[in-house]
């Protein structure tokens, strides 16, 4: 009897935690296709720029140039972007959405962790996800 109620109790998290995860998903891509070929962020071009060669350490397209600190973020959308066969642009809309998804996962579990309800940890990750695709 314990084993089973042990069970449900997985396969109910596992059906939020898809819930959540494919409601996002959705949020994030009507965002992203009514952004159309814009980037997401402040600095995304900048970022964009960097990516094609993240290991620089000098940055001379930059005004007068600029010496380049490291940033992994620079690295993780050069690898990706090549390992996956796509462009700099397209990896810099879907690996935030990637990054987006696996904190609301990790965001969901954290609550669970705290031992709130499963209804009070899905409209949490409801409102998380909002605020993320704004």
């Amino acid at each position: 009897m314990e084993m089973e109620k042990k069970y449900i109790n997985v396969g109910a998290d596992l059906i939020s935690v898809l819930f959540i995860v494919i409601l996002s998903a959705t949020l994030l891509l009507i965002v992203n296709l009514q952004r159309g070929e814009l980037l997401i962020g402040d600095e995304a071009y900048y970022h964009l720029k960097i990516a094609e060669s993240p290991l620089m350490t000098y940055d001379e397209l930059s005004f007068s140039g600029r010496t380049h600190i490291f940033n992994a973020w620079h690295l993780m959308l050069n690898l990706f972007s090549k390992s996956f066969g796509m462009t700099l642009e397209n990896a810099s809309k879907i690996l935030p959405m990637i990054f987006a998804l696996a904190s609301l996962v990790v965001f969901y579990y954290l609550l669970k962790k705290t031992g709130l309800s499963l209804r009070a940890r899905i409209f949490s990750c409801i409102i998380l996800a909002v605020s993320i695709s704004k």
